[in-house]
């Protein structure tokens, strides 16, 4: 990952591969406890030597001021 940036409920994260890479992205937003409040995912496909920016949207009605950092997990498939 390079760079991400959070706006409105949606949360932008550019990744960059090394090696082709396939599988679901899986990104919570947790709170000051470690506590997940929110979750998004989606299907990510890159090739070798790859990059693309993922939007995930979070429910409008997550208060952003609760998240103090987002997780990402691969589940490979």
């Amino acid at each position: 990952m390079t760079t991400s940036s959070v706006t409105d409920g949606a949360v932008e994260i550019y990744l960059i591969s090394e090696n082709e890479t396939e599988g679901e992205l899986l990104v919570k937003a947790l709170n000051a406890s470690g506590l997940e409040i929110a979750r998004s995912k989606s299907i990510m496909a890159l090739q070798k030597d790859d990059a693309k920016l993922f939007t995930f949207n979070f429910d409008k009605s997550l208060d952003l001021d609760s998240v103090v950092k987002y997780q990402v997990d691969l589940r490979k498939k």
